[in-house]
């Protein structure tokens, strides 16, 4: 696990693909794990405030806590997503972390239950496969 600090106050955590679910064991069926997190879906990153507004972006759920921080590169004249996103659910819980390529997420894919296991996987059409 690697962690690096981007500005005064923002964490970025670079997460491995490895087997399959965290502490929960090698023993555990990959798909099994995923069927505990929830749906597989790669949230998408909340639009920038501008319409041309690259670099570090944060977004926060209603009740103030963060909902996503990653950055934004232009692609024409449009911000997409590029680089490790992070996503947390309203209550504080982390959800999912990994990268995006221009807007398309790709490679490994972290997800998280909310006893804290984290689950690895694939990003394949917008959703995560479990890793081999």
């Amino acid at each position: 696990m690697k962690l690096a600090l981007i500005g005064p106050a923002a964490l970025v955590l670079a997460v491995g693909c490895g087997g399959g679910s965290g502490a929960a064991g090698p023993a555990q069926d990959p798909g099994s794990a995923f069927r505990s997190v929830g749906a597989p879906r790669i949230p998408v990153p909340a639009p920038p405030a501008t319409a041309t507004a690259p670099g570090a972006h944060t977004s926060y759920h209603g009740n103030g806590a963060p909902s996503s921080h990653g950055s934004y590169v232009l692609r024409g004249e449009r911000p997409v997503a590029h680089g490790v996103w992070t996503f947390w659910l309203p209550d504080g819980h982390r959800q999912v972390c990994g990268r995006f390529h221009f807007g398309q997420p790709v490679g490994c894919f972290a997800s998280w239950t909310r006893e804290g296991f984290r689950v690895t996987g694939m990003a394949s059409g917008g959703e995560i496969r479990p890793a081999a």
